[in-house]
């Protein structure tokens, strides 16, 4: 308790942060500030001469929501208003461009005492009663009382019309749309002729490159590929499209050829009132795909966007010099990869094969290679691949998402798989894998809030991706949120009941809420769809769970089973039977062997009943996971 009331806050300049009241004062007068600008500037202060990135505040002072880095920013303009800073004159908080934000100003811890002893002559001064005014001063002051209200009551009308005016020119409504658009989906595009449909023009083409284009700008969350591929050959309602996609406009485009030139047609519509906000055409030879996916996007970005910042002009007129034909295989390797199935996995690797044999210098294809190995769990070549498209385009975000990736699973360089992944984040803010991947390197590395504001975040970008909402229940199970993860799985597997992933993570919840007979059948059901033997240790964990000793210790000593087994999986099922000193020696034997997935031991639950074994925490400082 005395440590307590010793240290009530920080003082750094003429201010006093006082942590108790949570109020800030300036040479003993309050500061107004608001609750949430209050703990923005505590975060800050805390940290002081550290940098502090913009996602790690956002994660702190917004956990449980998904906002926008606008609202960061106006909490720090508001405390440099607050602290007295010019417009140009940043001695307390100063912006470190791409990266966030440093208290500069010296800190120290500010204690009780010392306010004790500046408080009471400043509250004397405060308190002390004034001489009563001399009675025609009283009535001189009476009128200037009325002649400022009079001159504050004109003010305030004019600040309100100038900030009126101000808002008008300034909504979010350019070239004339009737509604403000902050998200869009990209129909596959659909060809109105008669003959055989173009197999990029009538498809994925032009969309997947409109929506990388858009997606590179940051300003407007535009649905990724794998989020509208479903519609693909089909004539669908751009109101159940905008509904399905939660988003605030759907963009149509149809294509009709005319030997060697095409019409492209494009319409924005809005919804869910389905008015057309914007329409136009474009006639191009067919030759030049690249050209007719240039000017719908720059003509899209204009129109949903008021201006283009000279950085991101570039990214919207961004190109690969490929033929149509490697296009389409790319196209239709994402495609196959976003299924995350085995078979998927096989077919993604032939189509980003045959890419890159039409077009040895795709780069965008090579990253392709890069995910389908990371995926098979092949570190080497997927390492290679993401090396290979970095040296052909080192501005691709889904490039450096894999090589993060592969040095955060595989490799175990914390250090190098971090940049990499702020790196991809940076280029696309809107490439929802990367936020997907970056939640489990947060989790991992002791980060709950960041993990949790990167998986939302994603699935946000991409609401219908059932990977991504599979893996919001895995983030929520490994922080221990299982009533959580619970419901949210529920409703996953309630909607898309065939896919296998989400039936696994719902099995591992049921077991940690003892729920063993659930958490069966969601291991049995996930067996089938993958039509694999399984994952041994599930069943192994919940049968030790359930008593009943022999069947697990069956699974670790069967051939047929144990084979399957992985040395992680092993040292799994030993701790829930409760042998400490076999999941001590399978553990140790799996760091000098760098087995898979061994780093998770540090969120797993499955090895919660070892957290204060001095073996089990030796082990964890030896893998060094950055805090």
């Amino acid at each position: 308790m005395r440590n307590e009331q010793k240290q009530a806050g920080y003082a750094f300049g003429p201010f006093r942060l006082d942590m108790r009241r949570r109020r800030l004062l300036r040479e003993g007068v309050l500061v107004p500030l608001q609750p949430k600008d209050f703990e923005t500037l505590l975060v800050l202060v805390q940290q002081a001469a550290q940098v502090v990135a913009k996602e790690e505040l956002i994660a702190l002072l917004w956990p449980d929501a998904i906002v926008e880095e606008a609202n960061l920013s106006q909490h720090i303009y508001v405390l440099r208003k607050a602290l007295g800073e010019g417009a140009q004159d940043y001695s307390y908080i100063v912006t470190v461009p791409g990266r966030g934000y440093r208290f500069t100003a010296p800190v120290r811890e500010w204690s009780e005492t010392e306010g004790a002893q500046l408080a009471p002559q400043r509250e004397a001064e405060i308190s002390a009663p004034l001489p009563s005014p001399p009675h025609w001063l009283a009535r001189l002051r009476t009128r200037q009382r009325r002649h400022w209200r009079l001159l504050l009551t004109a003010f305030v009308l004019l600040g309100g019309m100038t900030a009126l005016l101000s808002w008008w020119y300034s909504r979010p409504k350019p070239n004339g749309l009737g509604k403000s658009v902050h998200s869009i989906a990209v129909l596959p595009f659909q060809s109105l002729g008669t003959e055989r449909q173009d197999a990029v023009l009538g498809g994925l083409g032009i969309a997947d490159a409109l929506i990388n284009r858009l997606a590179n700008l940051g300003q407007i969350t535009v649905r990724p590929t794998s989020a509208i591929q479903k519609y693909a050959g089909n004539a669908t309602d751009p109101l159940v499209v905008g509904k399905e996609q939660e988003v605030d406009a759907v963009l149509v485009g149809h294509t009709q050829r005319d030997g060697e030139q095409v019409r492209v047609t494009v319409q924005l519509i809005g919804t869910p009132e389905q008015a057309t906000l914007w329409t136009a055409q474009f006639d191009e030879p067919v030759t030049d795909l690249f050209q007719i996916q240039n000017a719908v996007a720059a003509q899209v970005a204009q129109t949903l966007i008021f201006s283009l910042t000279g950085e991101e002009a570039p990214k919207l007129a961004k190109r690969d010099p490929i033929s149509s034909e490697a296009y389409q295989a790319y196209i239709q390797g994402r495609r196959y990869w976003n299924q995350r199935t085995v078979l998927g996995f096989q077919k993604a690797q032939e189509s980003f094969t045959r890419a890159i044999q039409l077009e040895p210098n795709y780069a965008s294809a090579y990253a392709g290679l890069a995910d389908v190995y990371i995926a098979y769990g092949v570190a080497t070549e997927a390492k290679a691949a993401a090396l290979k498209a970095l040296a052909l385009d080192d501005n691709l975000a889904e490039a450096h998402a894999s090589l993060a990736m592969v040095r955060f699973w595989y490799e175990w360089d914390w250090n190098g798989a971090g940049p990499e992944f702020k790196r991809a984040m940076e280029i696309q803010p809107g490439y929802a894998t990367a936020r997907q991947w970056y939640a489990y390197f947060a989790a991992v590395c002791g980060l709950p809030d960041l993990a949790i504001y990167n998986i939302k975040l994603a699935q946000n970008i991409d609401p219908a991706s059932l990977i991504i909402n599979a893996d919001v229940g895995e983030i929520l199970f490994y922080l221990r949120r299982y009533d959580d993860a619970l419901a949210h799985l529920q409703r996953v597997v309630a909607q898309s009941p065939n896919f296998a992933r989400a039936r696994r993570h719902l099995g591992r919840v049921y077991e940690q809420k003892g729920m063993y007979a659930e958490a069966l059948t969601e291991f049995q059901k996930f067996q089938a769809l993958e039509n694999v033997a399984g994952i041994p240790e599930d069943f192994g964990s919940v049968y030790a769970r359930m008593g009943k000793q022999d069947e697990a210790q069956k699974i670790i000593s069967s051939p047929e089973i144990s084979m399957h087994l992985s040395l992680y999986g092993r040292a799994m099922i030993y701790s829930s039977l409760g042998d400490k000193e076999q999941v001590i020696f399978w553990l140790e034997k799996g760091y000098q062997e760098h087995a898979p997935n061994l780093f998770l031991i540090g969120i797993e639950p499955r090895f919660d009943p070892l957290r204060s074994d001095p073996k089990f925490l030796a082990l964890l400082q030896r893998l060094q996971l950055p805090h």
